[in-house]
Formats: C-alpha cells, sequence, structure tokens
C-alpha cells in the first residue's frame, strides 16, 4: 500500500506551505470569478410630505438623477425609461401588482376574499374577458349603443355660454354608462365620479374621505339596481362579465357587482376628459377644426353616407388610415394629457434593463422596492433626446404631426445592437397589461368629436384650462373654466 508521511524539518514545512498558497492563489484568480452585481438606482432626496408639485419634482429628479432613480423613504424607484417599463412588465413573477389590486379592493367595495382572488388570479381572468369582449362583433355592437346615447345626451345640451370641459366630459361620462348599462342610468353624475376617482390612492391608503365613500356607494348602488333589474337590457359586455364572475368563477353577487363597478369606472378614467381637451383645443384653432370637418365630410362622400350618426357608428370607419388628420389630434391629446401612473412591487432581488444613451445598462431591484411605472413621464422627448432631439421641455407644445408618418418612428426606439423595439408612446399601458378597451376608447373619442362637430360650433374660447399636476391615472384633469359661445350649426 502506497504510504505518505509529512516531513518535520521546518525547512520542508515553510516550502510546502508556500507552494499550497501559490497553487490556492493561482486557483482563486483563475477560477472564473461571479459579476459584480449592477449599481442601484441614484438616490434622490426623500420627497417633501407635502410636495408644492409632485409632478414637477418627479421631473427635476430625473433631470439630474436620470430615468431610473429612488427614495430611501420610503424605498421606492422611479422609472420613466420605456426600456425598463417594458422589462417590468414582461416579468410578472418579478414585478407582481397583486398588491394595488388588494390596496384599491375599497374603491369598488371587494370583500377581503375577493380582493385576494382578483389579486391572485381574478385580474388575469377579466383581463382576458374584457379583451374578447371589447374586440370584433361585441366591439361593434357597443360602438352603436355610445353614439345612440351621446347623439341623444347632446340634444339636451344649453346653447350660450358653456363651460365646454363640463359639458363634453359629462355628456361623454352619460353616454358611456348608457351604452354600458342601460338609458336609466342615472344622468348628471359625473361631477360625483370625478370626485370618487380623485379618491383612488386615498382609498388605497385607507382614508377615503366621507363624500368619497359616499359617491362609492351611490355608484355600486346604481350598478347594483342595474344587474339585478334590467341585466337583460345591458350591453352583452356588462351581461357576459356578471354571469361570468358569478356562474364561471364562483363569485358572490356582491363582489361580482364590485367588479362590474371597477370595469365601468375604469372605461371612464381617460375618454371623457380627452374628448374634451381635443373640443378645447379644436376651439382654439379653427384651422385644426376645419379639416377635421372637411377630413370626416370626405369621408362620407366617399362611401356615399349622408348621415353623421352612422358613419361613427361603424368602427372601421374611425381608423387611422380613413382619418389620418383626426387620428393625429387624438394621439397627441393622449400623448401631452396623460397621467398613467402604476405601481409594482419587487418580489425578488433581480436586474431591470434599461435604455443608456445608444445602449442599455442595468440597475439592481431589491426585493420589497415599490416600483413606480410613470407612463405619462415616457411621453416627454427630453426622456430620450436621441429619439426626439428637436424637443424640449417638461411638456411640449401640442403638435399633432409628430404622428405623421413621416415622424411616426420617432415614438419607437430600436436599440443599437439588437432587433429589440420599445414603443415610446404608451397611454394604454404595454405588453400584456395593455389596456383591453384601448380600441373602443379611441373610437368613443373620435365618433363624439365627430357628432359634437357635425352640431355645434364653438367660438370666442377663454384661455385653455391648466392641468391638474396631482393626478394621477387616466388623463389630466383641468384645474380650471374654458367658458365658449356654442351654438348650432346653421
Amino acid at each position: 500500500m502506497f504510504q505518505f508521511q509529512l516531513s518535520t524539518d521546518p525547512s520542508t514545512l515553510v516550502l510546502t506551505s508556500l507552494v499550497l498558497l501559490l497553487v490556492t492563489a493561482y486557483l482563486l484568480h483563475s477560477r472564473p470569478s461571479s459579476p459584480p452585481r449592477p449599481a442601484r438606482p441614484p438616490l434622490a432626496h426623500p420627497f417633501p410630505l407635502v410636495p408644492p408639485h409632485s409632478r414637477n419634482l418627479l421631473l427635476a429628479h430625473r433631470s439630474q438623477h436620470g430615468t431610473v432613480f429612488r427614495t430611501a423613504s420610503p424605498n421606492t424607484v422611479y422609472i420613466s425609461d420605456a426600456l425598463a417599463i417594458k422589462h417590468i412588465l414582461d416579468h410578472p413573477a418579478l414585478f407582481s401588482v397583486s398588491a394595488l389590486h388588494i390596496s384599491s379592493a375599497a374603491m369598488w367595495s371587494m370583500s377581503p376574499a375577493c380582493a385576494e382572488w382578483f389579486a391572485r388570479e381574478g385580474g388575469e381572468v377579466t383581463l382576458r374577458l374584457a379583451a374578447r369582449l371589447f374586440s370584433g362583433e361585441w366591439l361593434a355592437a357597443l360602438q352603436v349603443r355610445f353614439v345612440d346615447a351621446a347623439a341623444r345626451g347632446m340634444d339636451g345640451v344649453q346653447m350660450g355660454r358653456v363651460e365646454v370641459m363640463e359639458v363634453v366630459a359629462g355628456a361623454f361620462f352619460g353616454a358611456t354608462m348608457e351604452a354600458l348599462f342601460t338609458p336609466g342610468f342615472d344622468d348628471g353624475l359625473w361631477g360625483v365620479f370625478r370626485m370618487w376617482d380623485a379618491q383612488l390612492h386615498a382609498f388605497c391608503a385607507g382614508t377615503p374621505s366621507a363624500d368619497a365613500i359616499e359617491a362609492r356607494d351611490r355608484f355600486y348602488g346604481i350598478v347594483e339596481h342595474q344587474l339585478h333589474e334590467h341585466l337583460d337590457e345591458c350591453s352583452p359586455q356588462i351581461q357576459h362579465l356578471f354571469r361570468s364572475l358569478c356562474d364561471d368563477h364562483a363569485q358572490t353577487h356582491a363582489d361580482a357587482i364590485a367588479i362590474v363597478l371597477r370595469t365601468a369606472w375604469l372605461a371612464c378614467t381617460q375618454s371623457p376628459l380627452a374628448a374634451a381637451w381635443l373640443l378645447c383645443i379644436l376651439a382654439h384653432h379653427p384651422p385644426k377644426l376645419q379639416r377635421v370637418r372637411e377630413e370626416f365630410e370626405h369621408l362620407k362622400h366617399e362611401m356615399h353616407l349622408q348621415n353623421t350618426q352612422e358613419a361613427v357608428e361603424r368602427v372601421e370607419l374611425l381608423k387611422a388610415e380613413r382619418l389620418p388628420a383626426l387620428d393625429r389630434l387624438v394621439n397627441e391629446v393622449l400623448r401631452v394629457y396623460c397621467a398613467q401612473t402604476v405601481p409594482r412591487v419587487c418580489m425578488e432581488d433581480t436586474v431591470v434593463r434599461a435604455m443608456d444613451g445608444g445602449g442599455v445598462r442595468e440597475w439592481q431591484m431589491e426585493r420589497g422596492d415599490v416600483v413606480n411605472l410613470l407612463y405619462w413621464c415616457v411621453h416627454d422627448s427630453r426622456l430620450n433626446p436621441q429619439v426626439s432631439e428637436t424637443f424640449r421641455g417638461t411638456l411640449q407644445p401640442f403638435d399633432e404631426e409628430r404622428f405623421a408618418p413621416d415622424r411616426h418612428s420617432a415614438h419607437t426606439v430600436k436599440l443599437g445592437g439588437t432587433n429589440e423595439t420599445v414603443r415610446t408612446w404608451t397611454p394604454f399601458g404595454y405588453g400584456t397589461r395593455m389596456c383591453p378597451g384601448r380600441y373602443w376608447a379611441v373610437a368613443e373619442i373620435k365618433a363624439f368629436v365627430l357628432l359634437f362637430l357635425d352640431r355645434f360650433d364653438l367660438a370666442q374660447p377663454e384661455e385653455m384650462p391648466r392641468p391638474d399636476p396631482e393626478r394621477w391615472f387616466g388623463v389630466l384633469s383641468p384645474l380650471d373654466a374654458m367658458p365658449v359661445n356654442l351654438t348650432l350649426r346653421s
């Protein structure tokens, strides 16, 4: 048998130790080293408890720290980088929306059990359902209901000096609710809806006002009455959603009503205000207004249609290739007045890819980070100067021509060295979490604006309203009124 005996001679021991040290050093040096963790996003100063202007504060931090930065208290990462937002939404297991579903459940009177179901699977269930219910023949039928309701609503509009934001948004809101439910849906609730809608964050924090709770309960009661007494008269979308929740997903009637209420709320967070902003802009720019009218008249002549209502009922006639001037205006309204900010929670340590000049860099995210996705901030072309370097400023002037075909590429970024393309126009979200009702939203806006311009003239508008910088969902609300002289067209 082979035997090994270690010498006790001091010189031999020293030599052996040196050899072992050299071998160990070699092995450590030659072993592939783990790549260093990417840097954490730069740390911005904590926000004041009552910031003077949250939107400007975020933009100021972005100017100083870039499109991905964080605050330590609370531990929040703010992201206004299109690639980083895409990366996060493409990895829902790493960046969960469940906490948002649970915290916002009180906004619609969901029970704790329903909130847990919604966070676990219900959110995806309703998203898939809505993607089917707001497309194809389902969408076409809903558009007819909306146009009919909008036309009837305009019959009651008073002429004279009116506040156009309130008139337009209120009529639009009423038509949307009638289209989803029935003509018996209570009228004149736009102001109540706005007050309730503005309290979303307060509901999430558990601090809604008494007025907001009363408004929520009022809407819940109306929807409950519609579903229990007039379900067969409601839109196919509402009928199918309610029955599927009760029959296929074992939700109680009370919780199914809450989810239907949430769906109706989502349908009204963007479109009424977007149409109102667009008509305010057109009132201030008669040449743009005239171009929209002429383009639509040309389309009606081409399609041998005499009746405006008949034309705008057909979703296929409202597409970009049919009405390019109107389409650009709608896209620009949704860019300029976007208020979308959506949180996620980082579930484990991971990295996020973000644009860095012409390339890509990685930022380290840690478990427990609250990640705020600032969709509205992506629309500011200062974000990616290599994309739209001619436009500067916090919010660029309204310019629908940035959506002209020869400039449309400015709203996507092709990353250097890869085939990856990133969108920088995201009013309806991104990827698998994109709003399933986006096609109806755009069709509604176009149809309502065309109906309104066919019926009314707007003259002598006062100054454009200032947008409310503290709104964080849907489309920005106005801070000011904008009176105009409203008359019937001869």
